[in-house]
């Protein structure tokens, strides 16, 4: 458990246990928000081997590489992180999964971090699960929101900028 997921149990706590003025009570939980959003707007990614190029801007990593934000989830064999523009272009073997409730795999994904989505190009294959149905969907590529876990497909390659 996180330093925030223990801050956030604490002040939970605190809210059910005690009684308090309705002002502080808002406080409280303004502040138990807080710390549960900055869990879920916190990229991590992790890889067998990771570096910056020289001018610092873009982060490579390399080898079984896991990207998690928010509900996401991605596994792929290589991405690049700018940093400056908080974009990421990802390859080979992407998987992208979220809340479990979707799968998403392709060749390539570019992932806007601001506009919380992602663009899934070459052989993409939606799986998604409806009660005890696995539905799946084939398409050129795909635009995925991260929030939402929504998404939707396109027969025609589109263009990665």
């Amino acid at each position: 458990m996180g330093e925030n997921e223990k801050a956030a149990t604490f002040y939970k706590k605190l809210l059910r246990r005690y009684a308090h003025p309705a002002s502080v009570a808002n406080n409280i939980q303004k502040l138990i928000d807080r710390l549960q959003m900055d869990k879920m707007d916190r990229l991590e990614v992790s890889s067998w081997r990771a570096w910056l190029d020289d001018s610092g801007k873009i982060a490579h990593y390399l080898g079984d590489v896991e990207v998690s934000y928010g509900k996401m989830k991605i596994i792929a064999n290589k991405a690049e992180l700018n940093v400056t523009e908080n974009v990421m272009m990802i390859e080979g073997n992407v998987r992208l999964s979220w809340a479990n409730k979707v799968t998403v795999t392709a060749d390539k994904a570019g992932v806007n971090f601001a506009e919380k989505r992602i663009m899934l190009t070459h052989r993409v294959q939606v799986l998604k699960r409806q009660g005890t149905k696995v539905i799946t969907e084939d398409w050129a590529s795909a635009v995925f929101s991260i929030e939402t876990g929504t998404y939707s497909g396109q027969d025609e390659q589109m263009e990665m900028k």
